[in-house]
């Protein structure tokens, strides 16, 4: 429906009007994304339910679950990324320990399992970092498998490790420490690092505390190579989206007016009329209710990308927290992406 409602918006240019802007301090950002990225949320679980049932009264619900996956390792947040293929459920434990023989010696890194939907058995993946620590890479508490993506009948799959921490050093002593994040993805047979934040700080500290990786998105377009969206909410205080082909990463500046809306917290994308359309929310914008934003882009210059033809659609009260989830599906039949919005 909401795609039904913005389609002429879409399609003019024309956004809705928004009325309130951020008040949001830097501080009150870090210390907000901080409680984010150390809490679970298994909240989003039960209001999606709550908010399915009634679409469902066609059909037969279980009352109790036909498999259920269980952790290996207490306080590992199993469950907290999931995604989906034919031939199996890919699960994020962001404080698991990894069982992975250079990683054994790191504190917590992080982990994805690989469970078959059968018996419901899991078994850690090892396709994605099988590196350890080295002088520059700190994974301790890095929360990889944090967010999780990939193609459902294909076998390319990205996890994100958005706490990965830079290290530099003075002799023997660290000189800095910057949390700029870091994604891996399986595609076409390969393993790839995605590290543009980690890579574009040691020219430009505004990456420093980017975190990218909080949010992470796998795009199929019509007639183009596999691309994949990740979401740096902290980056400049006011968040970027980075879109990669292969390892090239292009980023796309914050489209909310003022600092603070952590823009690029859930990414995703679709299909229209043959147009691979892109969708970023900024869940703190507007003075808190949130904003979705859902455009189109083209290069601007050398890694850097900008949005046009933008829609943007905007939370009703304050402290909703509206984007804080994204799904893009034809939930209706009708051919047309619809875009579903978590607040």
């Amino acid at each position: 429906e909401l795609t039904r409602k913005y389609t002429a918006q879409y399609h003019s240019g024309h956004a809705p009007a928004t009325t309130r802007q951020s008040q949001l301090s830097p501080a009150q950002l870090t210390s907000t994304l901080a409680l984010a990225m150390t809490h679970p949320r298994p909240v989003l679980l039960v209001l999606g339910v709550l908010a399915v049932v009634p679409l469902l009264s066609a059909y037969n619900v279980s009352p109790v679950p036909n498999v259920v996956f269980n952790a290996t390792m207490v306080g590992s947040y199993f469950g907290y990324a999931i995604h989906l293929k034919k031939d199996g459920l890919f699960v994020g434990a962001p404080r698991a320990e990894s069982s992975l023989p250079k990683q054994r010696k790191i504190a917590e890194p992080g982990a994805v399992f690989r469970c078959n939907v059968i018996d419901g058995s899991c078994v850690q993946y090892d396709q994605l970092d099988k590196g350890g620590r080295d002088m520059h890479m700190n994974k301790s508490g890095q929360y990889f498998g944090a967010s999780l993506d990939g193609i459902v009948d294909r076998e390319e799959l990205v996890s994100c490790a958005p706490r990965f921490v830079y290290e530099d050093y003075d002799g023997r002593e660290i000189s800095e420490r910057a949390m700029t994040g870091i994604c891996y993805a399986r595609m076409n047979n390969s393993t790839v690092t995605l590290k543009e934040a980690f890579d574009s700080r040691k020219t430009n500290s505004i990456f420093d505390h980017s975190s990218e990786g909080f949010a992470v998105h796998m795009v199929q377009g019509v007639g183009e190579d596999l691309k994949i969206m990740t979401g740096l909410p902290l980056h400049d205080f006011s968040g970027v989206v980075i879109i990669y082909t292969g390892t090239f990463g292009a980023v796309i500046h914050s489209l909310q007016e003022t600092p603070g809306g952590y823009f690029g917290y859930s990414v995703n994308s679709m299909v229209v009329q043959n147009k691979t359309v892109y969708v970023a929310s900024a869940p703190r914008s507007n003075g808190s209710p949130g904003k979705v934003f859902i455009f189109e882009t083209k290069v601007a210059k050398t890694k850097q990308l900008d949005a046009h033809n933008k829609v943007v659609l905007v939370g009703d009260e304050i402290r909703d927290y509206f984007g804080y989830s994204l799904c893009t599906e034809d939930i209706n039949g009708d051919g047309l992406p619809d875009v579903l919005v978590g607040a």
